[in-house]
């Protein structure tokens, strides 16, 4: 019996997409949590009503991370059979490495399916992302889960070499929209965190504002310079927002790459500094 043109070396896809790596990070820290804390701060500061907090998804973020270290040592076992069988070429070593494989690609799997419904959980809890949006990440992400969950009972139901290369073949697929749906929906979560910071923002500065002309006739020409700065950032923040909303909208899901993720998180770095310049001005208003 030859092994030469099909053995477990050849096998692709086995490790996990960039975007589900970017993941992690992300969903361990966003850099707009630092800026909702400042929103918050100053909305407390002033008279502004409170935003309700969003549900606490710490747990579902820990099983995840849990889920994603169960990956990683279902690889090591397979990467340890991989080698065995090359070795040795024995059926206890074919044996082992098909149960190895077959046992890391259902931990991937699960990964996959969980790193999609916490996208989804994610978007549902994100203010500033139009509905249109919203509809869109979250019909792509329910028929993908659909087609991993399929795709998932055939792994289960491959019980020999052969078939598990037919799956690793078949992910390919899969793999591009998983990349897409995954890019399209966390640049969706960079800019509706930013734009819910950011209509907060306005809300909290117009309420102070009102708040002042409370106790006098017209804004002190002190108050009325801080005014005009922090509108002349928010101005520019406004101004950038509708520019990347536009980009978005002008592409379709499946042209989402990690390239566009890396450039938009790039151009949001100074909507970022202007949004947070403005709430320090709005804080240092309420003191004037």
């Amino acid at each position: 019996m030859t092994t030469k043109h099909l053995d477990f070396t050849s096998f692709k896809w086995l490790s996990l997409p960039a975007v589900i790596v970017l993941a992690i990070g992300f969903f361990t820290i966003t850099s707009a949590s630092s800026l909702q804390a400042q929103t918050t701060a100053a909305t407390q500061s002033g008279s502004m009503t409170e935003v309700k907090p969003v549900v606490d998804l710490s747990a579902q973020h820990q099983l995840y991370r849990d889920q994603v270290e169960n990956y990683r040592q279902k690889h090591k076992a397979y990467v340890i059979a991989k080698d065995q069988f090359k070795a040795h070429e024995t059926l206890a070593s074919i044996e082992a490495a098909v149960n190895a494989t077959r046992e890391v690609m259902l931990a991937r799997q699960q990964v996959l399916i969980s790193y999609l419904e916490l996208l989804q959980l994610e978007l549902q809890q994100t203010h500033g992302i139009e509905l249109t949006h919203k509809q869109a990440a979250e019909t792509s992400i329910s028929a993908l889960i659909v087609e991993l969950k399929l795709y998932q009972d055939l792994v289960k139901q491959s019980n020999n070499r052969q078939q598990l290369q037919e799956r690793t073949s078949e992910f390919s697929d899969l793999a591009e929209q998983l990349k897409a749906t995954g890019y399209y929906t966390l640049s969706l979560l960079k800019l509706g965190q930013l734009q819910n910071v950011y209509d907060q923002t306005i809300a909290l500065k117009i309420d102070l504002v009102e708040q002042v002309l409370a106790d006098q006739t017209e804004l002190e020409p002190a108050k009325q310079r801080a005014v005009a700065e922090t509108e002349q950032f928010l101005s520019t923040v406004d101004q950038e927002l509708k520019n990347q909303w536009t980009q978005l909208d002008n592409k379709q899901i499946k042209q989402i790459n990690s390239n566009f993720y890396q450039q938009l998180t790039k151009k949001l770095n100074p909507v970022y500094a202007d949004l947070a310049k403005s709430l320090s001005y709005l804080e240092e208003l309420l003191n004037l």
